[in-house]
């Protein structure tokens, strides 16, 4: 998964659009009016974002569906 700011400065979109193109199966979000940290400058569509692509991906068991569930600080939620 590759999520990138279209007005990241630091670390450029066209990267972003390089490294999603070159890794077969990448999917990838691009925000408009975000900069270098789409975690923090939107975050809930980046948690939103991260959340369906790891309730995408198909792992035995299911257990990574499971760890997901955690707080901004890596805490599981109850």
């Amino acid at each position: 998964l590759v999520i990138h700011g279209e007005g990241d400065t630091i670390r450029l979109p066209e990267s972003g659009r390089h490294i999603a193109a070159t890794v077969p199966g990448a999917q990838s979000a691009f925000y408009p009016g975000v900069g270098h940290s789409p975690f923090y400058e939107a975050p809930e569509r980046f948690d939103a974002d991260l959340a369906a692509f790891v309730d995408g991906l198909k792992w035995p068991g299911s257990r990574l569906k499971a760890a997901a569930k955690v707080d901004r600080a890596g805490f599981p939620l109850r």
